[in-house]
């Protein structure tokens, strides 16, 4: 992944789940994302250090 990927990524997924607060940091050497719903809103937490996954746990297609 290359250096503005995972910012791209964020803005796309930000954009799709206004609903949710998505994050992206570093556990350790390793890239985690993180969505967390909204008063209430589900899924309520969600973390992945895998974008395709963590995005299919989200109900959206992977991106390539």
């Amino acid at each position: 992944m290359s250096e503005d990927e995972p910012a791209q990524a964020l803005r796309q997924l930000r954009a799709d789940y206004p609903h949710m607060t998505i994050t992206t940091g570093f556990c350790g050497p390793t890239r985690v994302w993180v969505a967390r719903g909204e008063h209430g809103q589900r899924p309520w937490l969600v973390l992945s250090s895998d974008l395709s996954r963590f995005q299919a746990a989200l109900g959206q297609p992977p991106t390539a």
